[in-house]
């Protein structure tokens, strides 16, 4: 057993100093014969990318929004840039306790280059929210459900425009800035259950301030992405 990693170690060896040999003698070809350079065969670009994303700064309403992309997927090739899935978790800071929420959201967006390395093209997606200090009903034709942690969902559209930077052979660093109207609802679910909402404390949320707060809204986001 130690004789055969002796000998796969010197065979590995080996082939790294050839490689090494082979690709300098290459480059000196190349350096006496410029003109020879149109016949070399180049990889060709990758038009699919993988990527991770971070947006330190969002709005919604009066609330921060942070969010972390966990994972990307893209189409780019010559004027597109497309979007093609992408899924993050966000959470909002707010004053009153009550008005903060837990975000899950998946998207797409196909976009068109307008100019340099911009694009623009609209977005797309799935959002669900979770306020984690409210609770709620839901209650139909006399029935009613237990308390429960407040959630609900619902679908977004909106604005996307980035920038595309490359950074390397084969990564690039995505510059977006996302305008999207959220289409939750926090009155009834998709099959008309309607919601009765309470604070921590159990009581029935009057709080004109708090339902306005938790009520869908326009979102700004500044999403920094790693494609590759």
């Amino acid at each position: 057993m130690k004789r055969f990693f002796t000998q796969l170690f010197i065979l590995t060896i080996t082939s790294i100093i050839f490689m090494s040999n082979n690709a300098r003698a290459q480059s000196a070809f190349l350096t006496q014969y410029p003109h020879l350079k149109k016949f070399l065969y180049l990889e060709p670009s990758p038009h699919l990318f993988l990527g991770l994303g971070l947006s330190p700064l969002g709005l919604v309403q009066s609330k921060v929004y942070f969010s972390a992309n966990l994972f990307q997927l893209h189409f780019i090739e010559n004027n597109w840039d497309f979007e093609i899935f992408s899924a993050s978790i966000g959470k909002t800071s707010a004053q009153s306790s009550s008005a903060q929420s837990d975000h899950f959201t998946i998207r797409s967006s196909p976009k068109y280059k307008i100019y340099g390395v911009v694009s623009a093209g609209p977005v797309i997606g799935l959002e669900f929210v979770r306020f984690p200090n409210l609770q709620s009903r839901l209650y139909k034709g006399g029935w009613t459900t237990p308390l429960e942690t407040f959630s609900t969902s619902g679908s977004f559209y909106g604005l996307a425009i980035s920038e595309n930077i490359d950074i390397g052979d084969h990564y690039i660093l995505k510059i977006s800035q996302l305008l999207y109207k959220q289409g939750y609802s926090i009155k009834k679910t998709h099959n008309n259950w309607q919601y009765l909402l309470f604070d921590s404390n159990s009581y029935e949320l009057e709080d004109e301030e708090i339902v306005a707060a938790i009520s869908p809204d326009t979102v700004f986001m500044l999403e920094f992405s790693i494609l590759f």
